[in-house]
């Protein structure tokens, strides 16, 4: 017995010596991916955080940037090399005349792996783009650091310098590079200004205006983002970093402007790291250069307490908007429409429902702030201060992966509905595969949809108890919305279901899920052909279509933002599309969110107009072909639209 003891443990020396697992299956992964590859590999060079010279994040970085300013070779910045190594000076030559036109932008958007919001992001990158591409920028390139793929390793080792790998790369911001759109066909008399000075018939100029579309481009620094913790501080750090060795220094304004942040609760984390001392001191935040101020644009940020208090924090450094309308000014006016369209209706019979955890959640729920509004005398009791308020558990992917997995939304559906979801792709309310991070970890397993179900079940018995008849949805993420609305709709057919913004998810499931009579209140309706009814008509069709009001919101913002002086040697071009901003270092309350725009001679921004029916005075193409400072675009109203009625 004891010999075989011997065998027995002389065999496991061995194993652990070779690196042979005796597992037979994958390792478990506590709030994982579902699915993770068969594929064992073997053995991975080890890496220790002071062999960080060449990582992979940083090498990226390199290259992208090396094939787009056609440089040999750009060293690192500080924070890519080794704590042993001496810095390293940039002594390109070249690199000043290459980089000084250059236009950075640090995005700030939801981490695509670690939350639960990828299709956000995918969303947000896109209106990236196609606002870049319609402010005269090409695509170019692209390079990211969330990896999803993940293979276990036999060795505990390998597997370490694998998740420390993983770690430094995610360290590091991703990047989207564009390059100026030189659109100067040849033989043309009167070019497009941009590119008048170095386009012309020799091969000389012409290869001048290749090259200057390179050194006038644009270059994004995507930092992630999570609804909880807020924005990624050592990637934002890492992006000032690249900015720093990329950016000479200049008197005519700040090096860069800043997109985001997506969330409310993120402006928190966004205030602390610009008070860091690096940050003012790369900023050059303690001081304005001719009166510019670091603009932070965002176009999702919706909570006003939450962007009052940045603003007061900065008011003489930052120039903070956001482009869609806050939540608090959205909800009083729907409550002044319906006591409107219903005499007598009882203010007390509405209920809000908003998300738990988060920032967001919790702001909205403050309806009291009538100062803020400066309301008039018959406007008092707009705004429901007896509502009933409830949270749901925000993270509640489990209880929406369970009824998909059930599949029992699609009960009971009649034959027309049947038909029409062979027509389109079924719908899937589960979430991606990934970690979470931004969410308590849940340990309960299978009981944790049952116990979310249950929790669920108290609060339609709430909402039975108050009668209520109309509920206020409120969620930054579109699946919850659309899994609570079908819950709500089948537990309690007696209310209307309202939701805070809008998404085509909604179009597109009214008919298979049972949407149909929800309404939705959003900046931006998202109608093809909405500029028709606006007073500004000078496009006649629609160029864009958009995704959800945020995703519109983004796309504006990104393109105000590109305009903004600070972004352009400190001038401000007239004939582009930007924010009328009269008292320089004094942003008031009332434009810190849709704040008036000026487009003299380009075609108007979409949607970024109010109903021509709602203005008394016409400012538009109907009335006055002049826009600009003197007609200008006093933002979106907010919409009201019912799902599958086909009315607003």
């Amino acid at each position: 017995m004891k010999r075989e003891g011997t065998i027995a443990a002389t065999f496991l020396a061995i194993a652990a010596v070779v690196g042979f697992s005796l597992q037979t299956g994958p390792k478990p992964e506590g709030s994982g991916r579902v699915e993770r590859s068969g594929e064992i590999k073997r053995s991975k060079p080890a890496l220790t955080k002071n062999e960080t010279k060449d990582m992979p994040g940083c090498s990226s970085l390199q290259t992208e940037l090396q094939d787009f300013l056609d440089i040999k070779k750009l060293n690192f910045p500080d924070q890519c090399l080794a704590p042993s190594d001496p810095p390293v000076k940039q002594t390109q030559q070249d690199l000043t005349s290459k980089t000084s036109q250059l236009k950075f932008v640090i995005a700030i958007l939801p981490d695509p792996v670690h939350t639960h919001l990828p299709v956000l992001f995918d969303q947000f990158a896109v209106a990236i783009q196609e606002g870049a591409q319609d402010e005269k920028y090409d695509f170019d390139s692209s390079w990211l650091p969330w990896d999803e793929e993940q293979t276990p390793y036999a060795l505990l080792a390998d597997e370490k310098a694998s998740n420390l790998e993983k770690e430094l790369k995610e360290s590091q911001p991703g990047i989207i590079l564009f390059r100026k759109a030189l659109d100067c066909p040849e033989g043309v008399e009167n070019p497009n200004p941009d590119c008048k000075e170095t386009w012309g018939s020799s091969a000389k100029k012409d290869e001048d205006a290749l090259s200057s579309s390179y050194r006038q481009g644009l270059i994004v620094f995507v930092v992630g983002e999570d609804a909880t913790h807020g924005i990624h501080k050592e990637q934002f750090r890492n992006a000032l970093t690249w900015i720093t060795a990329l950016q000479p220094k200049t008197d005519k304004g700040k090096p860069l402007g800043i997109l985001g942040p997506t969330f409310s609760g993120s402006l928190a984390s966004v205030a602390q790291i610009l008070s860091e001392q690096s940050t003012i001191t790369q900023l050059d935040l303690s001081q304005n250069r001719n009166s510019q101020q670091l603009a932070i644009y965002s176009g999702s940020v919706s909570s006003n307490p939450a962007a009052k208090a940045f603003h007061n924090t900065f008011e003489s450094h930052v120039l903070f908007h956001s482009f869609v309308q806050n939540d608090d000014e959205i909800l009083r006016r729907f409550c002044k429409y319906i006591k409107t369209e219903q005499r007598g209706f009882e203010s007390g019979r509405v209920a809000i429902l908003s998300e738990d955890e988060t920032a967001y959640g919790k702001s909205g729920m403050k309806t009291a702030e009538r100062e803020t509004h400066r309301l008039k005398e018959n406007d008092k009791d707009a705004c429901p201060d007896n509502a009933l308020k409830l949270y749901y558990p925000r993270d509640i992917s489990a209880l929406r992966s369970a009824y998909q997995t059930k599949s029992l939304f699609d009960m009971g559906t009649s034959p027309q509905t049947t038909d029409n979801k062979r027509a389109s792709l079924p719908t899937d309310l589960a979430d991606a595969a990934g970690k979470v991070h931004d969410s308590i970890r849940s340990y309960g397993g299978n009981q944790t949809p049952l116990t979310q179900e249950a929790f669920l079940l108290e609060i339609v018995a709430a909402l039975r108890e108050l009668h209520a008849r109309y509920i206020l949805l409120r969620s930054s993420n579109t699946l919850d919305q659309l899994f609570l609305t079908n819950f709500l709709r089948r537990s309690y057919p007696d209310g209307r279901i309202v939701i805070f913004g809008s998404d085509l998810m909604f179009i597109r499931e009214r008919g298979a899920t049972g949407l149909s009579g929800t309404m939705a209140l959003s900046t931006y309706p998202l109608f093809p052909l909405e500029r028709d009814w606006t007073e500004h008509q000078s496009l006649t069709a629609a160029d864009r279509a958009f995704g959800a009001d945020t995703t519109e919101g983004t796309y504006v913002a990104f393109r105000l933002l590109l305009n903004e002086r600070s972004l352009n040697d400190g001038t401000l071009d007239a004939t582009r599309c930007h924010v009328i901003d009269k008292d320089a270092g004094k942003n008031k309350d009332d434009s810190l969110f849709l704040p008036p725009i000026s487009c003299a001679t380009d075609p108007p921004i979409p949607d970024y107009s109010p109903p021509f029916w709602t203005l008394a005075d016409q400012c538009g193409e109907m009335k006055n072909a002049n826009t600009g400072e003197q007609c200008p675009y006093t933002g979106p109203a907010t919409w009201l639209s019912v799902i599958g009625v086909n009315r607003f």
